[in-house]
């Protein structure tokens, strides 16, 4: 959550708080809806959950006032069957949703090209873009940049620690190469 919640929060500094809305699918993970409202009052957005597919069209509909509406979607394994149920309530309810990965510095390269194969099932509701977290943990980040490459999968941000939003960076070329090659 804590990744949603930093670019919600670089998206208020960007659009202000009325252009942007905060929507949950995660209804698995015990207190994740309570956690996103807490920050969406810290933020000052509007937090709404979602039960399904048709629910999501229905909120959308009313949210089109908003300049960004943000779905957080539980993180669960990718062979998890619910994920699959995740993925098909955002290709069901908003075709139009632009889905980015959140992948793991620590991660090793076979899992992360497991989990991106995983997402990319059907181009209709294709990952456009991915963020790396936890690079502050990681002993090298060849391998996460390794797999983004070899799958053309952009790299949006890079996340290094608990802070919202300061903890959150454009990817940077320059860095992700010297880091990648330490």
């Amino acid at each position: 959550l804590p990744i949603l919640a930093k670019i919600a929060a670089r998206c208020v500094m960007r659009f202000g708080r009325k252009s942007v809305s905060l929507l949950s699918t995660d209804t698995y993970r015990i207190g994740a809806l309570e956690q996103l409202r807490v920050f969406g009052k810290i933020l000052g957005l509007p937090v709404t959950a979602l039960r399904d597919a048709d629910d999501l069209a229905s909120r959308l509909a009313e949210l089109e006032k908003y300049h960004v509406v943000l779905i957080d979607t539980a993180g669960m394994g990718q062979r998890d069957v619910k994920m699959v149920e995740q993925l098909r309530v955002l290709s069901d309810g908003y075709k139009q949703a632009q889905r980015l990965l959140v992948l793991s510095a620590t991660t090793s390269l076979q899992t992360m090209q497991d989990v991106i194969h995983a997402h990319s099932q059907g181009k209709e509701n294709a990952i456009k873009g991915a963020v790396i977290t936890k690079i502050d943990e990681a002993m090298s980040l060849a391998p996460a940049v390794d797999c983004l490459i070899r799958h053309e999968l952009p790299l949006l941000f890079i996340g290094n620690g608990q802070q919202v939003p300061e903890d959150l960076h454009l990817a940077d070329a320059t860095y992700l190469a010297h880091r990648s090659l330490q």
